[in-house]
């Protein structure tokens, strides 16, 4: 898919679901639908406030904006819509520092195209809160990650996370994270990872300890 086929699925939202042909994809009532909120998001890297239909939303001053990224092996994607203004901006991308060149491009032409200004990536505090950090600490799993988290210091984390199955296959390494507390159970790396800082907020609760860690995505305790 180019980023012109990209833009051509976002025209048909925005036309009420009607393809160029005349095709109705989808009805009016389904756009709509796919836009409203669905699920309230946690405090995230990069990441909106709720989830419509496959949508994701964010919040900004100037109205609500659109959006779905994407990554596969080598590619990375974003797409953002402001359906009041008609204004779509895709960017395809297979490497480099991705999100710089999101905020080069995408954010920037938001801004100057349209006068919407996205919410800025979440960054460390000068001095982070002391906290006890004992209930998420322990292991978490999914189908092709292991994460392990323990204690750094006072009331920092480490988060270790380990690929396996066809993650692990493909050669991706074992990522360690130094994380600090940024506000309620979020926490954030100390250093910047493919230019952001990447937010890790655990939510729920079991006998005391967070059931999962989420990052975009949820993985959940497996000890």
């Amino acid at each position: 898919m180019t980023a012109s086929d990209l833009l051509g699925f976002v025209r048909m939202h925005l036309d009420q679901g009607t393809a160029p042909d005349g095709t109705q994809v989808l009805s009016a009532t389904g756009v709509e639908a796919m836009r409203e909120r669905q699920v309230e998001l946690p405090l995230l890297s990069g990441m909106g406030s709720a989830w419509g239909l496959g949508w994701e939303l964010f919040d900004t001053p100037q109205g609500t904006v659109v959006a779905h990224d994407g990554g596969t092996i080598g590619q990375a994607a974003f797409l953002r819509v402001v359906p009041e203004q008609g204004l779509a901006i895709a960017l395809l991308t297979n490497g480099g520092e991705v999100f710089g060149l999101f905020n080069a491009t995408v954010a920037h032409l938001l801004e100057e195209l349209g006068g919407v200004r996205l919410p800025d990536r979440p960054t460390p505090p000068a001095a982070p809160a002391e906290v006890d950090v004992a209930r998420f600490l322990g292991r978490y799993a999914d189908t092709i990650y292991d994460i392990e988290v323990t204690e750094d210091g006072a009331s920092g984390l480490v988060l270790q996370r380990t690929p396996k199955d066809i993650i692990a296959e493909i050669g991706e390494q074992p990522m360690r994270f130094s994380l600090v507390h940024l506000d309620g159970d979020s926490f954030i790396s100390a250093e910047p990872v493919r230019g952001i800082h990447v937010v890790f907020t655990f939510i729920g609760e079991a006998d005391g300890k967070a059931k999962y860690v989420h990052y975009g995505r949820v993985v959940a305790r497996a000890d």
